[in-house]
């Protein structure tokens, strides 16, 4: 399903992981933009993420920063709306929500779930939620509902047959308790009630449930179905996954925007990235240059004498991945379209770095001064950095986890 169909399911974990130095807005606007095939699409990209803002309710935060542990931004309610904003902007046919309604108010998390509904319908698209403190609204505003005890499915189907389907097990449901209260009380032996006159007669183990129901099925399948319409049927089943694997071969692409265009879009992207946060890579560049002073110290004014030779060659010798990963899964782009922008954006800095450290250091030092030395230091030094920087990114690319 990873390899086939990436971008058409996805899973929404309950862990927020997004750009912290990058807006709410500039958030959405990226996600919109990765499903705008037109390449002047910028105004549509953020038109389309201002408007999925006001759709949570959360459009006052649209130029507010995400923000982490360091970077002020939003509110903990605020960084989940954007979560299940970015996914569904990402369209995706088949979806897996985790507990996405935590972290919203009541009112929020029903306007969401039903403006979820109104998508799949849109989109001809299913969607399978984990919910916390659901309401009975929230219940009914789904198709299907499945009851899962102990590892195993007691129960799948209509959200309407659920409790008469346990009603006629012999389980009985409080009058003050709704209906996704019930459904969880039969989890619970301490919680679940049983019928009178059903003493001894509801199921003794989950084996015995799925078996009843599995024979109930049996018998409903057969006296609804005659020979013709089971033939019938069967024919469609084949058509229908002909048609499904027809759809998936002949879909244009995994991700609907070419490479280049990914590339387009991830650049002003990190250049957004140091832009919003630029303080760490300036003092870097300054933080180098105090270092060429000290280290200076050391080497300051080397004579032009062999005393000088070993002191010389002591001296010339001298994750974003959550996120990528995440946005990967919704098809948004390749990794490695992350990584050329990376590069491209990581230039300036570098460039500012090599600078003030090894230019500093060559002249004060009294390293050979001809312009092709010179130049030819600090192009080596410069690839070297740069080098550096990437063997750094492959090992953490190729590491599953910090340790």
């Amino acid at each position: 399903m990873h390899r086939d169909s990436k971008g058409e399911s996805i899973y929404l974990a309950e862990p927020d992981k997004h750009f912290p130095e990058l807006s709410v807005g500039q958030t959405l606007s990226f996600a919109a933009s990765t499903r705008e095939t037109d390449k002047n699409s910028t105004a549509v990209s953020q038109a389309t993420g201002r408007e999925v803002s006001v759709l949570f309710e959360f459009p006052n935060a649209f130029d507010t920063k995400m923000g982490n542990d360091l970077i002020r931004g939003v509110s903990e309610g605020e960084t989940r709306r954007t979560s299940i904003a970015e996914a569904l902007l990402s369209r995706a046919q088949f979806q897996c929500w985790e507990y996405s309604a935590r972290g919203l108010d009541s009112f929020t998390a029903q306007k969401f779930i039903t403006l979820l509904k109104k998508s799949t319908k849109a989109l001809r698209s299913t969607v399978v939620m984990r919910i916390y403190q659901r309401s009975n609204a929230m219940y009914h505003s789904f198709d299907k509902v499945t009851v899962l005890y102990e590892g195993r499915q007691i129960y799948f189907g209509p959200v309407d047959s659920a409790t008469d389907y346990f009603h006629k097990l012999g389980f009985a449901k409080d009058n003050r308790a709704t209906t996704p209260d019930f459904l969880t009380s039969l989890t619970s032996p301490a919680e679940r009630i049983v019928r009178q006159g059903f003493e001894g007669q509801t199921p003794r183990s989950l084996e015995d449930a799925e078996r009843k129901r599995l024979i109930e099925d049996i018998k409903v399948f057969n006296s609804s179905r005659s020979l013709k319409i089971s033939i019938g049927a069967g024919t469609y089943s084949i058509t229908s996954s002909d048609l499904m694997k027809d759809m998936l071969d002949n879909r244009s692409a995994t991700y609907p925007i070419p490479i280049s265009q990914q590339i387009l879009i991830c650049l002003p992207r990190g250049l957004l990235l140091l832009r919003n946060n630029y303080i760490p890579a300036v003092s870097t560049v300054f933080a180098n240059a105090i270092l060429a002073i000290v280290v200076d110290s050391v080497f300051h004014d080397l004579p032009d004498t062999r005393v000088s030779m070993d002191q010389r060659a002591v001296l010339t010798m001298w994750a974003q991945r959550p996120i990528v990963e995440k946005q990967n899964r919704y098809a948004f782009y390749y990794p490695f379209t992350e990584a050329v922008a990376a590069i491209i954006c990581d230039f300036p800095v570098k460039v500012g770095t090599t600078f003030m450290f090894h230019v500093t250091l060559y002249f004060m030092t009294n390293l050979r001064r001809t312009a092709s030395t010179f130049f030819t230091y600090v192009l080596f030094t410069f690839f070297i950095v740069l080098t550096m920087s990437m063997v750094l990114r492959t090992l953490g690319s190729l590491s599953r986890t910090l340790e």
